[in-house]
């Protein structure tokens, strides 16, 4: 009999997954980052010092012209490497293979433990929480981005709930591996609210579905309505949730206009509500590109005071919760109201 060489095996997933991941996200480009994606000349510094990356991180002025330049670098995505490839639009390099494989690694010694205690815990009757598998996503995406050299500050730590408190995280949102920070480096369990596409990608999918995350199907009003009435009975079993309050990613990594839904759903299950700002993730994740364009380097995540929705109106836990996250993100990523000068209550 002969032995099986896993190698190629191992390979044909990995590519199997990265063809999947770019047919299910290619579609998610900007006409308006054409342009860039064609021939992008932009900055390229591996090197900050951490005195101007702090002055970065404390929202400074950047008077000085050494803190313009990391204000500049910081703002524009990274120069990527000539060994890249195209599909529909959207760059593909070496490094972005890279870390489809650590992940795909790591999420095919997870999954077996999720099925583990996914049965465990419909035998104890705890299938509504289903705590264990949320601790197996964190050292999932915790070793996956430490393996890849991703290693990014968590500013406010001390403000973080008590690990046995509902909350709703509400973040900034600038590319899908905005769940990869937040899962691998805030030490809280949590579900996130995502869209239905990331269930198509090759074992990443399967292991969000068996820790109970809600998925959300494009366009589709009525997947609207039932997904808000998941989300507040997950918050009211004693899950705490994830919801990007800006109903889809940034293209240009400045912070948006937030939507009511998520304020909405913590005032109904009477949960507070925890902002977070997550800065300089955007240059390595910008729209043209499906995986990072390089090793990610010099992002963080802030946490804010929570905010209590008992005494206050949906407003009110919007525009507060709006004004932290806006705080706690570098100049460049700030909300500007340029380009929405008219504020509409959505």
């Amino acid at each position: 009999m002969k032995r099986i060489n896993w190698i190629p095996v191992y390979f044909f997933i990995v590519s199997f997954s990265v063809t999947s991941a770019l047919h299910r996200f290619a579609p998610l480009s900007n006409s308006i980052f054409q342009s860039s994606v064609r021939a992008p000349k932009l900055i390229h510094r591996t090197s900050i010092s951490t005195t101007h990356l702090n002055v970065a991180l404390s929202n400074d002025d950047f008077r000085s012209e050494k803190d313009k330049q990391v204000e500049l670098t910081l703002s524009t995505p990274v120069r990527y490497s000539p060994l890249h490839m195209k599909f529909k639009g959207k760059i593909l390099t070496l490094w972005g293979i890279f870390y489809a494989a650590i992940i795909l690694t790591c999420s095919l010694i997870s999954l077996p433990l999720m099925m583990v205690f996914t049965a465990l815990a419909e035998l104890a009757g705890n299938g509504k929480r289903r705590r264990l598998n949320d601790w197996v996503v964190h050292w999932w995406a915790k070793l996956s981005l430490l393996l890849a050299g991703c290693r990014p500050r968590l500013l406010g730590a001390s403000l973080l709930p008590p690990p046995g408190q509902t909350v709703v995280y509400v973040p900034n949102h600038t590319s899908y591996f905005d769940i990869l920070l937040l899962s691998g480096f805030v030490p809280r369990p949590f579900k996130y609210l995502s869209k239905s596409e990331i269930l198509d990608i090759p074992v990443v999918g399967t292991g969000m579905r068996l820790a109970k995350h809600v998925f959300l199907k494009r366009n589709d009003i009525r997947s609207t309505i039932e997904v808000a009435d998941t989300c507040v009975q997950r918050l009211q079993d004693g899950n705490s949730m994830v919801l990007f309050a800006e109903g889809t990613r940034s293209l240009d990594g400045t912070l948006k206009k937030f939507k009511k839904g998520a304020f909405q759903m913590a005032k109904a299950a009477g949960v507070p509500v925890v902002p977070v700002s997550i800065g300089n993730l955007h240059r390595w994740m910008p729209p043209f590109s499906i995986l990072p364009l390089a090793p990610i380097r010099h992002t963080y995540i802030k946490v804010h005071p929570a905010i209590d929705t008992t005494n206050k109106s949906v407003r009110e836990i919007k525009k507060l919760c709006f004004e932290a996250v806006n705080s706690g993100l570098p100049q460049y990523q700030q909300y500007n109201g340029a380009k929405d000068a008219k504020e509409t209550d959505e």
